[in-house]
């Protein structure tokens, strides 16, 4: 059955981390929701110290944070109007998210800012990645960050990958990459 992981620390590991929660939706086999709730004012920031692997389908809600909102401006009206505020920072490498999902899981970021890995969002599986309304290579105000990143997100294997969207929440802001987005299949 699917299940519901809230975050509720900005820690790396341990009880209530983003680490924990993927942990715990790696454990079920059904399509999983993470939140976020991590009290006090924001924006947040979670260092990884290491990778995160993600194995089986997963929502990733940056959203979900309070005071985070989606952005409304579309192209026509020019830039981003929303608020991000959670922030996943590397220490100067590795990949953020790496996702190696089997045929038919998807898993889902949405709202978030990542930044200061070498691969922000890394697509190995035979699943499908979808990117929207997220920050990738800056910090949460959009502005570029000091930062190794090669490329934003990779893609391995495309089947319905999607990196933003028609509607003006889908729009991501993706800077400061070699490559924005990358995709071999």
């Amino acid at each position: 059955q699917a299940a519901l992981f809230t975050v509720a620390s900005t820690a790396d590991s341990g009880t209530g981390s983003l680490r924990a929660a993927i942990a715990l939706a790696n454990a079920n086999a059904d399509a999983d929701e993470i939140r976020f709730a991590i009290p006090g004012a924001g924006p947040h920031r979670i260092t990884s110290l290491s990778t995160l692997q993600i194995d089986e389908s997963l929502l990733i809600d940056g959203y979900s944070q309070a005071g985070a909102i989606a952005n409304s401006n579309t192209p026509a009206q020019g830039g981003l109007n929303g608020t991000l505020m959670i922030e996943l920072s590397g220490t100067g490498g590795g990949t953020g998210l790496y996702f190696v999902g089997q045929v038919g899981s998807e898993l889902t970021v949405r709202g978030l800012v990542i930044n200061r890995f070498s691969n922000l969002v890394f697509d190995q599986g035979n699943g499908s990645v979808i990117v929207e309304g997220s920050y990738l290579g800056t910090d949460v105000a959009g502005e570029a960050v000091p930062s190794p990143v090669d490329i934003g997100v990779q893609l391995q294997v495309t089947l319905s990958d999607r990196i933003g969207g028609l509607l003006p929440q889908h729009r991501n802001l993706i800077s400061g990459a070699g490559a924005g987005i990358s995709s071999a299949a």
